[in-house]
């Protein structure tokens, strides 16, 4: 068995002197996405410099980087309560218990970052919860082909329409009580 010539990722908090290399992250996945046939998701602005800004300053800021190499993976993940996730159309989520939610995901091809980040947030926790835009096939294939399950229709607050997946760690799923929940969050 070969091994992997790519630089190993480790997955950390983003700081605030990430900030240059996450803005360009996210530029580059808005033009792969328009490439893709994806020109709605996230148009030529998402997200905005606020909204980054406020998950570095809620601290579920995260990012994949090669020692002493610029990110080249950024998403958010936090444990808790998503609103927009509650109404669930043409399916129904496996379980209400605590669950990992991620969030605006970008990186550049040829890393593995996805599938780095989809197992560092199993690591974190057994019930994960992520949605995305009915055009972004490539996010959707990653999502299956890791153990993701499509579970229906979800509306952002905005009216868009985002399709819903779950992965739920069957063989190890222990609901977490809200005190670990917190604590994973850094509230305690």
């Amino acid at each position: 068995m070969e091994r992997d010539p790519r630089p190993r990722l480790a997955i950390r908090k983003a700081k605030a002197e990430d900030l240059v290399a996450i803005e360009r992250l996210y530029e580059n996945a808005r033009a792969f996405m328009r490439v893709m046939g994806n020109p709605q998701q996230w148009g030529t602005t998402y997200p905005p410099k606020e909204k980054i800004e406020e998950d570095l300053a809620l601290d579920r800021l995260y990012v994949g980087a090669a020692k002493d190499q610029p990110p080249v993976l950024v998403f958010s993940f936090y444990v808790g309560h998503e609103a927009e996730y509650e109404q669930v159309y043409g399916g129904a989520w496996s379980h209400k218990e605590p669950y990992g939610v991620l969030h605006r995901v970008a990186a550049e091809s040829g890393h593995g970052a996805g599938k780095k980040m989809l197992d560092w947030a199993k690591g974190q926790m057994d019930h994960l919860r992520i949605d995305t835009h009915g055009d972004n096939l490539p996010m959707q294939h990653l999502l299956l082909r890791e153990g993701f399950r499509r579970v229906g229709i979800i509306h952002l607050a905005s009216g868009d329409e985002r399709i819903a997946f779950e992965f739920i760690n069957n063989l190890y799923f222990t609901p977490r009580t809200h005190v670990e929940c917190d604590k994973l969050n850094g509230l305690n």
